[in-house]
């Protein structure tokens, strides 16, 4: 995602497990504890599926295109 003053900053695509229920704040204190702050994602946006092709792999280009950054809402 773009940034002002970074360029470019992390964005995480996150399906939830069926069954299962969680939120940005309590995912963002999961991932603080194990990976390096500049690596936390500035956004999280949750979807119901990611676009796949058809071997199975995550489109990447498309969430790249479809994703709504905080500054736009």
């Amino acid at each position: 995602m773009a940034d002002a003053l970074w360029g470019e900053v992390g964005e995480a695509f996150v399906v939830r497990r069926e069954g299962r229920s969680i939120d940005a704040a309590a995912l963002l204190g999961y991932l603080g504890d194990r990976i390096a702050r500049y690596k936390l994602p500035k956004h999280i946006e949750f979807r119901d599926e990611l676009p796949l092709t058809a071997s199975g792999k995550v489109r990447k280009a498309e969430l790249r295109n479809t994703s709504v950054s905080p500054a736009a809402t």
